[in-house]
């Protein structure tokens, strides 16, 4: 898809956190301590640790286990996506899955067809390998706060898990995980948050409370993105939302997509209005894309895409028409 490009990143030297735990508490002949009184033995460095400072012992533990994970995870990143109710948060999710995927999202402008829960979309093959499955399962669960559920593979009962129906806002803080083939060959993960909403709706989590579950999802994240609309350019909700992704992961790449742009709007009017909001919060690139629902952005909304010397065809069902977003930043 043009607005993920396919380098990943470089190979990176990962520390055996298995064999360097197993020298850590070897008291044989690797032991890093002799112990002279009151018995005469090796002692290991874990061992001594613990004796001298617990809490240091214990701290060396968790960080080994968070640098080991960590190193693994990298290598499988995820892209957070979050945005106002009624943005197209979930139709720009949605145009990046299968077609049998897409009937499990919930869209739509009415609240009933609103996201109150996290959903996690992962690439069909990384369940493939039972560990890192688990890896990422228990990594995102630590993330959020709640051990994450499977969403269902009927699109009724998927819709009803999407809008969080009948679960109450304790449910909002469960967040739920599904594959997909077409998310293979991008090789990264997409995490539909919630709805970012301006007042508590129907019981099902306050704005504040959100917010809160935004900023933990988005430390399991490698990328957020933003869904606007070309009103929301001064809004201090949108605001809001960036300020609490640049304060919790300063270092994660920010990036913002406007859909909805209406046909006597140019892409360089929609740039200049959102780039005191892009600049404040080191907003990297922003993406637009024109209404579809108008007949007169038919001539703006792209055909095809460039990738290397070849050109795509750009397809969009008639019958089931999403938006197709392009990059409104100078390359």
């Amino acid at each position: 898809h043009p607005m993920f490009g396919q380098k990943r990143r470089k190979k990176v030297t990962e520390i055996d956190w298995p064999c360097l735990q197993a020298l850590f508490e070897d008291d044989g002949l690797r032991a890093a301590a002799e112990r002279l009184y009151p018995d005469p033995k090796n002692e290991s460095f874990l061992s001594a640790l613990r004796r001298i400072d617990p809490k240091m012992a214990n701290d060396v533990m968790s960080l080994g286990r968070q640098v080991f994970h960590g190193a693994r995870l990298a290598e499988y990143p995820t892209l957070a996506v979050a945005g106002m109710l009624n943005s197209g948060k979930t139709s720009l999710v949605a145009r990046l899955l299968s077609p049998q995927g897409r009937l499990r999202t919930l869209r739509g402008i009415a609240n009933h067809q609103g996201t109150h829960r996290f959903v996690l979309w992962l690439p069909q093959k990384w369940q493939e390998e039972p560990t890192l499955w688990q890896l990422l399962l228990d990594d995102f669960g630590h993330a959020v706060g709640n051990p994450p559920e499977l969403l269902a593979d009927l699109p009724e009962e998927a819709h009803e898990q999407y809008n969080n129906r009948g679960g109450g806002a304790d449910a909002l803080g469960v967040p739920l995980v599904a594959t997909d083939p077409a998310l293979d060959d991008l090789g990264i993960g997409l995490l539909d948050c919630p709805d970012i909403v301006s007042d508590e709706v129907f019981g099902v989590g306050s704005p504040e409370r959100r917010r809160e579950l935004l900023g933990k999802a988005s430390t399991f994240c490698s990328a957020f993105l933003v869904v606007s609309t070309p009103s929301m350019a001064r809004d201090r909700v949108l605001g809001d939302i960036l300020q609490t992704i640049a304060e919790l992961m300063p270092g994660i790449p920010r990036l913002l997509a406007v859909n909805k742009i209406r046909p006597n709007q140019t892409p360089e009017d929609v740039l200049e209005a959102f780039e005191p909001q892009a600049s404040k919060f080191g907003v990297e690139r922003v993406y637009g894309a024109y209404d579809y629902e108008l007949p007169k952005s038919e001539p703006f909304i792209p055909k095809s895409a460039k990738e290397g010397d070849r050109e795509i065809a750009i397809e969009n069902s008639e019958d089931d028409p999403m938006p197709i977003f392009f990059s409104l930043s100078p390359m």
